[in-house]
């Protein structure tokens, strides 16, 4: 018997699948996509936007919509999501946790789980020149 792999995608704030345009979103939905039906994976998929949500795009994905579209600034708005996510996150027993966008992952990078820790990883975007130090997690 093979083992499930809980995935935690921490995505940005245009829906999933994007309706238009949604560069990040895009490359999360097909990621999630093929990790989905190439191998034994839950995943959830953390996104923001003015009303709550949650939405199963596939057997393997859902998508979880939290307010956070508050600021108008998109490493603000992010930051948010990734605060109002984190106790869902924190529920989960996560194998791991991808965060698309360095904003939305670092309040949930700053907390300790009474189990194990999870792997954090991000994607690279144009303000890892802003933040070098903390370019892998």
């Amino acid at each position: 018997m093979v083992n499930t792999l809980y995935v935690a995608i921490l995505g940005a704030l245009l829906p999933i699948p994007p309706l238009t345009g949604g560069a990040i979103e895009n490359h999360i939905y097909y990621l999630s996509q093929k990790l989905a039906k190439k191998y034994n994976v839950s995943i959830d998929i953390y996104i923001g936007g003015e009303k709550p949500f949650i939405d199963t795009i596939h057997p393997k994905i859902r998508v979880i919509c939290f307010p956070s579209k508050v600021f108008k600034s998109f490493t603000l708005d992010t930051m948010l999501l990734g605060l109002r996510s984190r106790s869902s996150i924190l529920k989960i027993n996560y194998d791991l946790v991808h965060g698309h966008v360095f904003s939305s992952l670092y309040p949930v990078s700053k907390t300790r789980r009474k189990r194990e820790l999870y792997k954090l990883v991000y994607t690279e975007h144009f303000w890892n020149i802003l933040l070098p130090t903390n370019r892998y997690l």
